[in-house]
């Protein structure tokens, strides 16, 4: 398999509350560091760049998508973190006992991992409850993207949406 998050989403996220979801990954990407110790350091000499789903050009966020991935010119590129206000489940593709359905990213550790994590967290903030966040990582792999999230939203938004994902984390 490899490093991968997962998250569990309805097929239908409300379009106000997704706006301000895009605006603050805006946000973050815009006060990403140039280089990163998360998902376990594995990368942390590299540099943190996002592009486009394709590993190139700019990030998509729009009304409808969140979507970016590695830097594809580096080979840091991995698999594209993509959220989209109305998800279109492909044929195969069931709702599970709660009214959700499935998504992933494999990031591989690789830099761009710390704007899928903080991502994450804030789709969980936006959208509470109408989501479900996990991940192959340690709550010490995620504390990175914590971290970010204190400094650029302030830590009520960071520590709220920490606790909806780690809740049995230690303090």
């Amino acid at each position: 398999m490899g490093y991968t998050h997962y998250w569990r989403r309805p097929r239908q996220l409300k379009l106000e509350t997704f706006r301000r979801f895009v605006h603050d990954v805006g946000v973050l990407l815009h006060h990403l560091p140039l280089r990163t110790n998360g998902a376990g350091g594995f990368y942390s000499q590299r540099l943190l760049v996002v592009c486009g789903a394709w590993g190139n050009g700019a990030p998509t966020l729009s009304e409808q998508e969140v979507a970016f991935n590695g830097d594809a010119a580096e080979e840091l590129d991995h698999e594209t973190f993509a959220v989209e206000r109305v998800y279109c489940p492909a044929p195969w593709e069931t709702l599970d006992l709660n009214g959700h359905f499935f998504s992933f990213c494999k990031t591989a550790r690789k830099p761009y991992d710390l704007a899928v994590t903080g991502s994450l967290l804030l789709l969980q903030q936006h959208f509470g409850s109408a989501v479900r966040i996990s991940s192959d990582g340690t709550a010490q792999e995620w504390e990175p993207a914590r971290e970010l999230l204190s400094k650029v939203f302030g830590p009520d938004l960071a520590y709220t949406a920490w606790e909806q994902v780690w809740p049995q984390r230690s303090n």
